[in-house]
């Protein structure tokens, strides 16, 4: 990532009017420039590498708990699913018993006004 002196100095003369020679002493404070940054970016590179590590341990972990988590809310969520069909399905089970015992003692009704009947049409 070094400075190109030559297009520098080129860039420099067209902009300004001005003709620096290859050993100024601008050069030394770019030079040291470049050396700080060079440093500062090597220590940045390896400050993301260790973040990005950290945030893959972090979501590895976090996915191990999920999957860990998972089959116990399934089952707390099926042992409520089955809770619930279970009171609804009594309440069910009561409404056909209580049918039911409406259809016997209309069947019960029937068979003694029949009985009734035909006791009266033998007695004619």
């Amino acid at each position: 990532m070094a400075l190109d002196r030559k297009a520098a100095i080129g860039k420099v003369a067209e902009h300004y009017g001005i003709l620096l020679g290859e050993d100024y002493p601008l050069w030394a404070s770019v030079f040291l420039y470049e050396l700080a940054l060079e440093d500062h970016l090597g220590r940045m590179e390896e400050a993301a590498s260790v973040s990005a590590h950290e945030i893959m341990m972090a979501v590895r972990a976090e996915l191990a708990g999920a999957r860990g988590a998972a089959p116990a809310a399934i089952t707390a969520a099926s042992a409520a699913l089955v809770g619930d069909f279970r009171k609804e399905s009594k309440k069910v089970l009561v409404l056909v018993q209580r049918a039911v015992l409406a259809s016997l003692l209309c069947l019960a009704g029937s068979v003694l006004m029949f009985a009734g009947t035909v006791v009266l049409w033998l007695w004619k």
